[in-house]
């Protein structure tokens, strides 16, 4: 159940920054948007390493580090495309 809590809660969560963003890109600069919502997604996690009880080793925080950089330029290309075109259309699109 917790499981199913979890996704729902991602879901929701990942649903929320891709509409937001979008609408923020659309009125704000691209990169700003992302100056935006990638410090605060790390801050979020940061807040729930110790609630979920989580430890990692120095290569796994390496290549979260690195997944980080590759989210945070794919978030930028996503918020251009949510910015330029119609949102009900993209959204669905780059979601698959």
């Amino acid at each position: 159940m917790i499981a199913l809590l979890l996704a729902l809660g991602s879901s929701l969560a990942y649903g929320c920054a891709d509409f937001l963003g979008g609408l923020g890109a659309r009125k704000a600069h691209v990169l700003r948007t992302v100056m935006v919502a990638a410090p605060a997604s790390l801050a979020v996690e940061l807040l729930l390493w110790p609630v979920l009880g989580a430890s990692f080793s120095p290569v796994a925080l390496t290549w979260g580090a690195a997944s980080g950089v590759a989210s945070a330029a794919a978030f930028a290309l996503l918020y251009r495309t949510l910015a330029i075109g119609p949102m009900n259309v993209l959204s669905p699109v780059t979601a698959l």
